[in-house]
């Protein structure tokens, strides 16, 4: 038999099966308890009712919500192996490969969506988003750089006035040592390593402990085009 998980929704929520193939089910807000008599199994949102005195639904849920998480655990399982079978440098060389698209098409970007002109944030990520899909429909960056080029606009200043990068150490220098890796040297906190924030002012950047960046965007700066 499979087990089929009952509930009655007024009677109380069923435990598993007894040895006779019943429910026995506390009834909510009442003493003692009802009898859920053994039902087929039915579609879901099915009911019949519920031993007792008539109260609440014993619904029976089927057997395919069952199928369907073997067949999900089988998924899993094919996805994990075809990761497992790509080598790991093919996946480092793909978010390589994804900034040296992103900075290839960055000239475009700068002339269709200018950072300076943007009057709003959201109006500017959606003109980089639809400049984006029309490069990647072209074959001029891989459908996968997609998410690289629309974070960074994302991560930007533009469209919002008053705002700067603010680059935040993420550790501290003692004693000429960083806090967290004491081989590497460092004058200050900031030679032990950055994280790039947008905030809303230089005061909160300063107040954070930041420097204020000298880029519009949290992404690494592109090289200038070779002459």
């Amino acid at each position: 038999m499979s087990v089929a998980f009952l509930r009655c929704a007024r009677c109380g929520d069923a435990r598993l099966p007894d040895a006779d193939g019943s429910m026995t089910v506390t009834p909510n807000g009442r003493s003692g308890a009802a009898r859920c008599s053994s039902a087929p199994l039915v579609r879901r949102g099915s009911a019949r009712g519920c031993g007792g005195r008539g109260h609440g639904t014993n619904v029976a849920f089927s057997d395919v919500p069952q199928r369907r998480i073997v067949m999900r655990r089988a998924t899993l399982v094919l996805v994990g192996a075809v990761l497992l079978a790509l080598p790991v440098g093919s996946i480092w060389a793909a978010s390589s490969d994804c900034e040296a698209a992103r900075c290839a098409i960055q000239d475009a970007l700068n002339q269709q969506c200018p950072c300076d002109a943007a009057t709003n944030h959201g109006k500017y990520v959606s003109c980089v988003a639809r400049l984006r899909n029309n490069l990647a429909k072209a074959g001029t960056i891989p459908i996968n750089c997609k998410g690289a080029v629309q974070r960074c606009a994302a991560r930007s200043t533009c469209g919002k006035p008053g705002f700067v990068t603010c680059q935040i150490p993420t550790d501290t220098c003692t004693s000429g040592t960083c806090a967290a890796n004491p081989t590497v040297t460092c004058v200050t906190d900031f030679d032990c390593g950055t994280r790039c924030k947008t905030k809303s002012s230089v005061d909160r950047c300063t107040a954070a402990g930041g420097a204020v960046g000298t880029s519009s965007t949290c992404c690494a700066d592109c090289a200038p085009p070779s002459p």
